[in-house]
Formats: C-alpha cells, sequence, structure tokens
C-alpha cells in the first residue's frame, strides 16, 4: 500500500479499492489507458501539482526580480 504515485509505474500489480470494494486491477499502463477512477485520479493529483508548482515558481521568480538591483 501506498500513497507515493512516483512508485506506482514500477510496482507489478495495482489494486484500487473503493468502499471496501475491489473496484480495478492491473499495471500502471494498463489502469492509466482506462478511463477508470485509478486513471482520473492520477490526472488530477498531477493537474494539481503542476498548478502548485507553477505558483510556487512564479511566486519564487516575483521574489527574486524584485530583489535584484535594476540593471543601468
Amino acid at each position: 500500500m501506498t500513497h507515493g504515485l512516483g512508485y506506482l509505474p514500477f510496482v507489478d500489480l495495482i489494486v484500487v479499492m473503493n468502499d471496501g470494494e475491489v473496484t480495478e486491477v492491473g499495471t500502471f499502463k494498463e489502469l492509466m489507458g482506462h478511463a477508470g477512477s485509478f486513471a482520473e485520479y492520477v490526472r488530477n493529483y498531477l493537474c494539481q501539482k503542476l498548478e502548485d508548482d507553477e505558483t510556487i515558481l512564479t511566486g519564487l521568480l516575483s521574489t527574486l526580480f524584485l530583489t535584484l538591483p535594476p540593471y543601468l
């Protein structure tokens, strides 16, 4: 069992459960190839991660440019 999505492409088998019931079984590639709850969860997670990373990067760049001395 893991919540670390980065490990999942390397495991032999993924078992997805919802409310105590097995809903999907397969490899990472197989599950991502279907329109199931696993693929939806991974896509949503990656989209949110990308948005969070962009927000962090934008904040860092803004801070950097505000602290740099102006060019002559």
